[in-house]
């Protein structure tokens, strides 16, 4: 017999994974604030100190929020910041989007959002009986030995 699914509880996990997401995408604003006042430009070759500042914020924003905080809602939302945090530093220490998707992370230059031009042409269509284009290709100007479109 399939157990009863409680609606409320669902709801709850629905709400849950919402507030995680919240926290991720307030992390993220602010991270980009924190790179906006610190002028950290990413051109620049080798370690730059001022890149780590962000991941460290966001990092330490979500430990410490989600270990000193009592309120549940306040501990995921913090937790999201510090998520956020993860995503900033492999980002840093790897020079990938995490977010951009497979094909960004195993280096291919494969745009999903781009219609590929690399595929092969098609073969152009030719006839073997020799039947094709007809004047007319409406359905009642074929008819065949077997049947009749009528």
């Amino acid at each position: 017999m399939p157990k009863a699914t409680n609606s409320k509880a669902i709801m709850g996990e629905v709400k849950n994974l919402a507030v995680v997401a919240t926290g991720f995408v307030i992390g993220s604003m602010g991270g980009s604030a924190i790179d906006r006042a610190l002028k950290v430009d990413s051109g620049i070759p080798g370690i730059n100190a001022k890149r780590f500042v962000k991941p460290a914020v966001q990092l330490g924003a979500g430990i410490i929020g989600a270990t000193k905080l009592k309120n549940t809602d306040m501990k995921l939302l913090a937790s999201g910041v510090g998520a956020s945090g993860v995503v900033s530093a492999v980002q840093i220490a790897t020079k990938k989007n995490l977010l951009a998707g497979a094909p960004a992370l195993s280096g291919s230059d494969l745009n999903v959002y781009e219609p590929m031009t690399a595929l092969p042409a098609l073969p152009d269509f030719t006839d073997p009986e020799g039947e094709l284009p007809r004047e007319s290709m409406e359905p009642e100007g074929i008819v065949e030995e077997e049947f009749e479109i009528i």
